[in-house]
């Protein structure tokens, strides 16, 4: 026998090892708040998770009919000057002075998406 039909006996007879399905889940409470992230058949409540949403396991996020529910974006308040609102000192934004003053910054606040 030669190294070419060992070779071709051992590929034709060789047992492949069965595939594994991968599972991505989220355990989740009656509230749909979560609890784990796991890839293994745990007692409870779970849905199926992307890879990615796997990978990234924001536990921020509520199991709402079956699906994922994100919380809304951060948002960021910031003062920004302007033509009307609080009149204050124009070197010091915590002074606040009359609107009949004659040296005054106007201010608002505006509120931004953080991301």
């Amino acid at each position: 026998m030669n190294n070419d039909s060992i070779l071709l006996d051992f590929w034709a007879n060789h047992e492949w090892p069965q595939v594994q399905t991968l599972y991505f889940r989220l355990y989740h409470d009656d509230q749909g708040r979560p609890l784990q992230y796991s890839r293994y058949e745990e007692p409870g409540s779970y849905i199926e998770v992307t890879p990615e949403e796997f990978a990234i396991g924001n536990m921020q996020v509520r199991v709402v009919n079956g699906g994922l529910e994100y919380p809304p974006p951060p948002r960021a308040p910031k003062l920004t000057p302007a033509t009307q609102g609080v009149a204050c000192h124009p070197d010091d934004v915590t002074v606040i002075v009359s609107p009949s003053a004659d040296h005054k910054q106007y201010w608002n606040m505006k509120t931004y998406d953080a991301n």
